[in-house]
Formats: C-alpha cells, structure tokens, sequence
C-alpha cells in the first residue's frame, strides 16, 4: 500500500527475496488531483541512470532514466 503524504513522484522498487525477481512502480502525486498517473513494469528488470549515463543504485532527486530489460527508458523526475 502506497500513501500520498504530498506532491511528487516516487519510484517503488520490489526485489524477491532470492533476487531473481524485480518491479518497479512510478506513481505521481500533484496537489491539485491527487494520483495523475502510475506505471507498472509486471516484473521486467531495469537499471537506473543518471541524466549524465552514469549508473545509480537507487533513483535520487533530479532527472533518472530507467532503461528496461526490453530496450524501451522512461525519464522521471525526482523533486
């Protein structure tokens, strides 16, 4: 269960506990309606990234890339 506590984006991460499986969930909060959107990637397994290319462990504020298993990326900005 994710609470909106304020406006923003997060990016909810789940790793099985082998470490065989991984989500991610982006889900954005804006204070005029609450949930505009959420994305989900059904288990595929990412990376994440900079705007520079450089490889991060966790998404941090800013811009993040998050390049899929399949080859298709998604930009999400981290306020």
């Amino acid at each position: 269960m994710v609470v909106a506590v304020g406006m923003g984006t997060s990016v909810v991460i789940a790793t099985t506990e082998d470490g065989g499986f991984m989500a991610v969930c982006i889900i954005t909060v804006t204070s005029a309606t609450g949930i505009s959107s959420i994305e989900q990637n059904d288990g595929m397994m990412f990376q994440i990234y900079d705007i520079n290319g450089m490889k991060r462990k966790q998404p941090q504020k800013g811009i993040n890339i998050i390049r899929y298993s399949d080859g298709s990326s998604k930009k999400v900005l981290i306020k």
